[in-house]
């Protein structure tokens, strides 16, 4: 019974990771692109 607990909790744990991973990974994205249009925009003038 502990031990069930104990794998299911890894497993949300490694859920969560995971997700926060993927946020953060789409956030730099999000920071690159808008750097890369406002330096293009600068550029421009």
């Amino acid at each position: 019974m502990f031990r069930d607990l104990t794998l299911r909790s890894n497993k949300f744990d490694k859920l969560i990771i995971k997700q926060n991973f993927f946020s953060l990974r789409l956030h730099n994205t999000q920071n690159y692109v808008t750097h890369t249009t406002f330096s293009k925009k600068i550029d421009k003038k």
